[in-house]
């Protein structure tokens, strides 16, 4: 397990600066509550003031932030923060994450201005089942964000939610994201959270996880795109390509609209609150980082398997919220299983695992 001896090589910040959105999709996430409470823009500055100072003190470069919400054009000083991030551009890589319904072509210049070279923006598929799941007329609107992007030379990704409603629009997105000069997709397995809670529902099988990722896997050979399931993607680990897995605890802070901490957004266990306790004693402190960083924290299943140390058991995402516990195996994982498992499912926790190493992919000794 990682101690105070080790830093992370990069420090990544999630910054949720507000939940409201204007949209209300089928598979949302989002926390009502959060709405009432979001922190001043006051400190918005602190915050952002207090991780460069952590940067600096762990000797990382250039740090980076993704600006999300709910929708974070919904917060009204949304392009006052995106100046003071302009401040520390030779510090800071800043981008964000939108539904693209709000930007138009004045939007769109205002965030070239402002410094943002990179937007995602999230569709589910082409117009129908978009809008089935996202609203009516909202495949639309997005398309139009994206355009304007592209016309300032905003780069512009897409990002898919994958689920039982939509994974037969996988093939027809990476074509629309052709057509759009648009350089890659960030495919998402869904997180039965919120509004997507019936499991059973949503969730891919085992069997469709692996066709979907080998899928992945071939149309990036074919088009060069940057095809990636993200962190999750580390089940797929093989000799010819190796993903490393679910990394929370180690390199990212996720910070919601009050200033609470959590080590993913779709892990939402509480890890402090970065106003009260501050970067670098919530990630050496907090009960849920040291957990996560615990390679030894995993399942009989998962610790036999001859790919633990690149998947480090799959999802912890999706894993705490089939089973309410991160360190179960992904129940969407072909080698473990071949149908979605009972969430009531009964592991021990392994005894050893097979191989070890240490965290050099993502930490170093200070």
């Amino acid at each position: 397990m990682a101690g105070k001896n080790f830093r992370p090589k990069r420090l990544h910040v999630q910054w949720h600066i507000t939940d409201k959105c204007n949209l209300n999709c089928k598979h949302c996430y989002k926390d009502p509550e959060l709405e009432k409470n979001e922190v001043s823009f006051a400190d918005l500055k602190i915050i952002l003031e207090d991780y460069i100072k952590q940067l600096e003190k762990w000797e990382i470069n250039k740090g980076s932030i993704s600006f999300m919400g709910g929708e974070p054009f919904a917060r009204s000083d949304f392009f006052d923060l995106l100046k003071e991030c302009q401040k520390y551009s030779e510090k800071i890589n800043y981008r964000l994450s939108s539904n693209g319904t709000p930007i138009n072509k004045k939007t769109a210049r205002k965030l070239k201005e402002v410094g943002i070279t990179s937007v995602q923006i999230s569709l589910e598929g082409r117009e129908e089942v978009n809008d089935s799941i996202r609203g009516k007329g909202v495949f639309k609107r997005a398309i139009k964000g994206v355009k304007n992007l592209r016309k300032e030379n905003i780069g512009v990704s897409l990002s898919v939610t994958v689920c039982k409603q939509n994974i037969k629009e996988v093939p027809h997105m990476i074509k629309l994201a052709q057509k759009l000069d648009i350089g890659g997709i960030g495919f998402r397995r869904i997180v039965p959270l919120g509004n997507s809670q019936n499991a059973k529902n949503f969730l891919l099988s085992p069997n469709e996880t692996k066709d979907f990722y080998k899928l992945l896997l071939k149309e990036e050979k074919k088009t060069g795109m940057n095809l990636t399931g993200a962190c999750e993607m580390g089940v797929v680990a093989q000799e010819e390509k190796v993903h490393m897995g679910c990394p929370v605890g180690f390199n990212a802070f996720i910070i919601m609209p009050d200033g609470a901490v959590l080590p993913c957004r779709r892990l939402p266990v509480y890890a402090g609150n970065v106003l009260k306790d501050g970067f670098e004693k919530i990630y050496y402190n907090s009960k849920i980082f040291k957990e996560l960083r615990n390679i030894k924290n995993t399942n009989e299943h998962c610790g036999k398997c001859p790919y633990f140390l690149e998947c480090r058991g799959g999802a912890k995402c999706i894993n705490y919220a089939y089973y309410g516990n991160a360190f179960n195996p992904d129940p969407q994982c072909w080698r473990a299983f071949k149908q979605i498992p009972p969430k009531k499912l009964k592991v021990k926790k392994a005894e050893k695992i097979e191989k070890e190493k240490s965290n050099k992919w993502i930490l170093s000794k200070k």
